[in-house]
């Protein structure tokens, strides 16, 4: 028998407020990977809602994949102000 999963045993995206993806990704823009780093440290230090986020980027930074960090933030940026919702303002996804 195949064990199910079930969605509430998923950890939730919460993603930072816009304005401090907008940072991330300027600091991706122009290549700051040692900015990016510290405004990840700053984020887990700050609100430990935003670890499954910061465990998404984390792996990225430390591997220097400028142009993922890049895409990965701009599709957030992108689907933070397309949402209804609002996302990006500490609402996950």
């Amino acid at each position: 028998m195949a064990a199910t999963s079930d969605s509430h045993d998923l950890p939730t995206l919460v993603l930072p407020p816009m304005e401090q993806l907008q940072v991330l990704l300027k600091h991706a823009m122009e290549g700051q990977v040692k900015a990016l780093q510290q405004e990840l440290d700053h984020l887990s230090q700050h609100n430990q809602r935003y670890q499954v986020f910061i465990g998404q980027l984390q792996p990225l930074v430390q591997g220097f994949k400028i142009l993922q960090i890049r895409q990965f933030l701009q599709d957030l940026v992108r689907q933070s102000q397309e949402s209804p919702t609002g996302l990006g303002k500490g609402d996950s996804l």
